[in-house]
């Protein structure tokens, strides 16, 4: 299981990848984030990660979800913080 957690700071948000052996911090704008998704499900099947997000993400990054990958299973491995 691959924990996203995304907090906002300043203009930016602190994305924090976590596993039980890993964890990684990256700064991302809005849209990168959401970039970075694509590459994230090219890595991990997305029923294995689970985002806590900010409330003003969870619309573009459902949107990108449910368009690039319509198959998975996804919505309830999503946190509103």
């Amino acid at each position: 299981m691959l924990n996203v957690t995304v907090s906002k700071q300043d203009a930016h948000y602190v994305v924090a990848y976590m596993t039980e052996n890993f964890e990684r911090q990256v700064v991302h704008t809005a849209e990168s984030f959401v970039d970075s998704i694509y590459n994230l499900g090219r890595k991990w099947h997305l029923n294995e990660v689970h985002f806590e997000l900010p409330k003003e993400l969870v619309g573009s990054v459902m949107s990108f979800l449910r368009v690039e990958y319509p198959g998975e299973l996804y919505e309830h491995r999503i946190t509103v913080a």
